[in-house]
């Protein structure tokens, strides 16, 4: 069993490692920024069902409240043992058209929220020699897409800021690895509209997005001591959209 700390918990990807973890014996706390009552409700369910998950309201990009969330799993479980950075937002359109307030909020939950939770869990994690830490990112991290800049450079920031940690803490047992989805049936994708959901599933060779519990099952794998000798990668599981 281990203490297991996710953000962006309350909805899509981040839900699903909730409900998958906390499922399989693991203690979870998941944080979520304004989705209170998706929040309540989750918990509620899982705790229903003897699952040890609490969620607690946390903005991802103000570091004095991401040390505050870890400062609590330190003095109630003892410390964070697998750190899921899930918390991430989007945004679609033409460069030329995007604000300076746009880019700047891009990156301070991408990129500044991944370090802000990875340098929190880290001491406990360097003390006990032990530790696991999963990125998402995405496919736009590392393949080009029309509309898609501002948001595939926080994603390839991520991928950079995955391998690079990874080389950096392994020598204390710590695995730093990236997964990298494709198009996954959330809300985030429902946002895209119609029109561009229809033309992105003509293009699938599936002919269908991932659900968010097949990108749970990832997780679950590599944070197992069956992917003990896992670390550095990025990996895509994107239905063959990429290659």
């Amino acid at each position: 069993m281990a203490n297991i700390l996710i953000t962006g918990g309350s909805r899509g990807i981040g839900a699903a490692n909730v409900r998958r973890l906390a499922r399989e014996g693991h203690r979870v706390c998941f944080v979520y920024k304004e989705s209170i009552e998706t929040a309540h409700s989750l918990t509620r369910v899982l705790q229903a069902e003897g699952c040890d998950v609490i969620g607690v309201q946390c903005d991802v990009r103000q570091s004095s409240q991401v040390q505050s969330v870890v400062e609590t799993m330190q003095e109630n479980w003892g410390g964070v043992d697998v750190l899921i950075n899930g918390a991430g937002i989007s945004w679609n359109g033409l460069l030329q058209d995007m604000l300076d307030a746009e880019w700047l909020d891009l990156f301070d939950t991408n990129v500044n929220g991944t370090f802000y939770c990875t340098r929190a869990v880290l001491p406990h994690m360097l003390a006990q020699q032990k530790g696991v830490i999963i990125n998402i990112s995405s496919i736009w991290g590392s393949h080009p897409g029309s509309c898609e800049v501002a948001y595939s450079a926080t994603k390839g920031a991520v991928d950079a800021f995955t391998r690079s940690l990874a080389q950096e803490v392994a020598y204390s047992g710590i695995r730093v690895n990236a997964i990298a989805p494709g198009v996954v049936h959330t809300d985030m994708v429902e946002k895209l509209g119609e029109e561009t959901n229809a033309v992105l599933h003509a293009d699938m060779p599936m002919h269908r997005y991932a659900n968010p519990e097949e990108i749970a099952g990832l997780i679950s794998y590599l944070i197992s001591d069956e992917a003990s000798y896992i670390t550095g990668q990025v990996i895509t599981i994107a239905g063959g959209f990429v290659i």
